[in-house]
């Protein structure tokens, strides 16, 4: 089975970060401050980046750069169900505190029941 590293899904993730946050400021700067509403504003972000660009695409800007994408455990293609509850999943705060504790896949995976492989692996229908 093709396994990511940590290191790249770090990588995946600290882009995917700029991106969420270049977004965010865009829509801030075009609907107006949103005093208060930062927070959600982020996790709205957030949440819609991760579900639209895997949903169709099965990566994100990050993953496009390290050539990886998003499969079920058994290297089959993700549902479009499955995509939402990985993305809900991340803005669940615990969701990057899982990562230090040893596994190589966040809570969005191991609930989801997906995880990170190489684009080029072969993907069953």
């Amino acid at each position: 089975m093709n396994k990511i590293d940590k290191s790249i899904r770090f990588v995946n993730f600290l882009i995917d970060l700029v991106v969420i946050v270049m977004i965010t400021i865009v829509v801030t700067i075009v609907f107006g401050s949103l005093t208060g509403s930062e927070k959600v504003l982020i996790w709205i972000v957030t949440f819609v980046y991760y579900f639209v660009l895997e949903s169709l695409t099965k990566q994100t800007i990050g993953k496009m750069i390290t050539n990886t994408k998003v499969v079920m455990k058994d290297g089959t293609k993700p549902s479009v169900i499955r995509i939402f509850m990985r993305s809900f999943l991340r803005i669940v705060p615990v969701d990057a505190l899982s990562y230090l504790f040893g596994k190589n896949n966040g809570l969005h995976d191991l609930l989801s029941g997906t995880r990170l492989a190489r684009k080029d692996a072969e993907v069953a229908e």
